[in-house]
């Protein structure tokens, strides 16, 4: 009896604790994880060096601008008909199927690299390859995720998805900076072989990543119609989609600003890759603040909080005078991303019927992010008319004014986060 007493008496873990090692203890989620981090990794070594290989192809930042548009063309085109398709085909099947289909394209660089040359045709072929296959595979991941985790565990298990990325901007850009001074196809090797880790661990995952299949009208047009349905119905959702796509065309192209400011501030390709690596450690404390915040702070207080941070941080870059001040502005930049993305994606998870989960993903990603490619070949004009400072200012301002508009809006200040999952 006192053994029991004792036992009734110990305290017990709290709830973000008892998530965190239920995640870790889960087979399924630690592949996915795992072979996810690893490709996040070898993505970010290659993303500084794409951007830096065209500018040195071409020597125009309008150039990478194009490969930037070019690359996030596919989310508009595509975003529609491949959450409908993800509901409908084995998403296992999915991510294997694009994960082998970006090795290849990956690949074909340090291949022609090595014999012919690389060629700015050939980079935006690959762009627009890569780009299609993630709109699929990210499609998927985030529809499969909920099979994999239970909901309690899903703001949690979405922090760590956040995590994996912030983690993997800390070295990722700063050995692609290095590793592109070696040899500019370096990087791409590097990325490559991510990519052979990721095809192994989807392939071990063992749980179903749907439910099973429902009646089907046979009609993709039909399936498509209920996902927009949906999220217009939602009046949280439409409007936190709209704001989500203004910021997205004033702050697609940050990323270019970045390396041309510290390209035109005589930064040498290493110290880029460290600048976007503290960028990655102010993610990385983001992602591990999101789950507190997510807790404690109401969600339209984070939404306008962050986009309020925002555009004071691009307005501050206007008056930096030397390269190594940008580190920190981009750790600070990063910091806010997590919070929101765990707040976005638990409730659209926790809102939307797990049938429909990639239809209601890929309307939200497509009004979200449809004008991520415009602002990416918006950043590169700019950068190549007005330079880098003018830049700046003309998106902090615009951006500005979006949070202004965000903050008048009744709908995203009191915008709630459920508190379950919808499975039907």
């Amino acid at each position: 009896m006192g053994g029991l007493a004792v036992l009734r008496r110990a305290p017990r873990p709290s709830r973000s604790e008892s998530e965190s090692v239920s995640l870790w203890r889960n087979r399924d989620f630690v592949l996915l994880w795992t072979g996810q981090t690893v490709s996040v990794f070898g993505s970010t070594v290659s993303t500084l060096a794409f951007p830096l290989l065209v500018l040195a192809i071409t020597q125009s930042p309008a150039q990478a601008g194009v490969t930037a548009f070019v690359a996030g063309l596919p989310r508009v085109v595509f975003q529609l008909p491949a959450g409908a398709w993800v509901d409908r085909w084995d998403r296992r099947r999915v991510m294997v199927g694009c994960d082998f289909g970006r090795l290849l394209a990956i690949a074909s660089i340090p291949l022609v690299g090595v014999t012919i040359g690389v060629s700015f045709a050939q980079l935006l072929i690959t762009a627009l390859v890569h780009g299609t296959l993630s709109v699929f595979f990210v499609l998927a991941e985030r529809a499969a995720l909920p099979h994999v985790v239970d909901s309690d565990a899903l703001p949690t298990a979405v922090a760590r998805n956040q995590a994996k990325i912030q983690g993997a901007m800390i070295a990722g850009p700063p050995l692609g900076g290095l590793l592109f001074g070696i040899s500019r196809v370096l990087p791409f090797v590097v990325d490559a072989a991510s990519y052979v880790i990721s095809l192994i661990t989807l392939i071990g995952i063992r749980a179903p990543l749907q439910d099973p299949p429902a009646a089907r009208t046979g009609r993709l047009r039909h399936d498509i119609a209920v996902g927009v349905r949906f999220v217009w119905a939602d009046r949280c959702l439409r409007a936190l989609s709209l704001v989500s796509a203004a910021v997205s065309l004033l702050t697609a192209g940050i990323p270019l600003v970045f390396i041309v400011l510290a390209t035109h501030l005589r930064a040498s390709p290493t110290l880029i890759g460290v600048i976007l690596g503290v960028s990655g450690a102010g993610g990385l404390l983001g992602a591990a603040l999101a789950p507190y915040l997510v807790r404690t702070v109401a969600a339209g207080v984070l939404n306008l909080v962050g986009l309020w941070l925002w555009t004071g941080l691009i307005l501050a870059m206007a008056m930096i005078g030397t390269a190594v001040v940008l580190g920190p502005v981009a750790a600070g930049f990063a910091v806010v991303g997590p919070a929101l993305a765990v707040v976005a994606q638990t409730r659209r998870t926790r809102l939307v019927p797990r049938h429909l989960l990639g239809r209601v993903y890929s309307v939200n990603i497509l009004i979200s992010r449809g004008t991520a490619p415009l602002g990416s070949l918006l950043a590169g004009l700019l950068l190549s008319s007005v330079g880098p400072s003018t830049t700046v200012v003309i998106l902090g301002a615009g951006l500005g004014v979006v949070a202004l508009a965000a903050t008048a809006s009744p709908t995203i200040r009191h915008a709630d986060l459920p508190e379950t999952t919808s499975s039907h």
